[in-house]
């Protein structure tokens, strides 16, 4: 069960076990991947980014709002939902109050 990081945000349980350790953990921002980059560069860009922080021997985080709850660390089908872009807004400061 993710771990709560803050009142209103949540490390998947592969990052909250990364900080327990004490390992690096590099954040990647989720826009990057919902609407950054076409499709299926996105997809692309996405395995690459996540195996290029993996061996560098941290545990990569993808930051995003996912169902009204800020995460650090999506789950695989949070990730999916991202990539084919299913119900993803781009979502700024301002709109974190009506997202949440």
């Amino acid at each position: 069960m993710p771990t709560p990081l803050a009142p209103s945000a949540l490390l998947s349980d592969r990052v909250a076990a990364a900080v327990a350790r004490g390992d690096g953990v590099v954040a990647l921002e989720s826009s990057v991947f919902a609407q950054g980059l076409a499709m299926p560069a996105n997809r692309q860009a996405a395995t690459r980014m996540l195996a290029a922080v993996e061996a560098a021997g941290a545990t990569p985080a993808v930051t995003a709002v996912a169902r009204g709850v800020p995460r650090v660390g999506l789950d695989p089908d949070d990730l999916e939902r991202f990539l084919q872009r299913t119900g993803v807004r781009k979502v700024s400061t301002r709109d974190l109050p009506v997202c949440m």
